[in-house]
């Protein structure tokens, strides 16, 4: 880390003014992928403010093709939804994926998970990515089991709703999300969720191959949310090899990565 004085020097106006400009220029070319930029109020707002040097959003082929490398292999991140997984699921059950990719978590939990050979497990998704999914699902011979819904609403009843890492790019919050549903869910999980410790706001994300707006929950409040529909929350953890930082915006840090688990009794 640097020094105080050195960061002194660095939060001087002029040189401040020229990291920034630097980092913006850097944020506007494939070199920014990865990081974040701004505070905004809405996606809209978030949205407005992405360079116009790329696209926006996930539902592109080139967004399809991130993630290949999680397919075989899980992540310190992943341990905690495996727990929970490994105990909810028998013969029969029916897991929801939202924003689950090309089915990503199927894929790299296949081998941990006895059960998943008689579990129906359908990924919700933007139109590109499950299109790839479908693909991948057949090369792998996994399609009796994984499957894509084109409409959340139109999902049939599940009894695990899980949300890994997609919840931040999604307008409506997790209660609305349920409430859309045929019916609730017994089981909620989600994973690698950012929160910040006070308040909630939208970043703008550059994933690499387009910008995404990017929500940042505020954390006391996220659980409260799923209590009016019934749910308790039974589990929470951190996701400590998870990081995001926003530059050159002082109130929007510390920001962690949440999992929990609820259970609707």
């Amino acid at each position: 880390m640097p020094s105080a004085t050195v960061s002194r020097l660095l939060d001087l106006p002029p040189v401040r003014w020229a990291r920034r400009r630097r980092f913006d220029q850097r944020f506007a070319t494939p070199a920014g992928g990865g990081a974040c930029r701004g505070v905004y109020a809405t996606f809209a707002e978030a949205a407005r403010s992405a360079p116009s040097t790329s696209s926006l959003g996930y539902d592109s082929t080139d967004a399809a093709s991130m993630y290949r490398d999680r397919l075989d292999r899980v992540f310190p991140s992943d341990y905690p939804v495996l727990y929970w997984l490994q105990r909810l699921l028998h013969d029969g059950a029916h897991v929801l994926d939202l924003g689950g990719h090309v089915g990503v978590s199927y894929h790299a939990f296949r081998p941990y998970l006895p059960a998943v050979s008689t579990v129906r497990w359908s990924v919700h998704d933007v139109a590109a990515v499950m299109a790839a999914g479908r693909v991948l699902a057949a090369e792998r011979q996994a399609a009796h089991e994984l499957g894509f819904a084109d409409a959340l609403p139109d999902a049939a009843a599940a009894d695990v709703f899980l949300a890994a890492g997609s919840l931040q790019y999604l307008e409506p919050t997790v209660d609305d999300l349920l409430r859309s549903l045929v019916a609730l869910p017994r089981w909620v999980v989600i994973n690698k969720t950012p929160t910040h410790p006070r308040r909630s706001f939208v970043t703008l994300q550059h994933i690499g191959v387009s910008y995404c707006p990017y929500r940042i929950h505020a954390a006391d409040a996220f659980a409260e949310r799923l209590a009016p529909l019934g749910y308790r929350c039974v589990d929470q953890w951190e996701n400590p090899d998870l990081t995001c930082v926003v530059p050159f915006a002082d109130d929007a840090g510390p920001i962690t990565y949440r999992g929990y688990a609820f259970v609707r009794e």
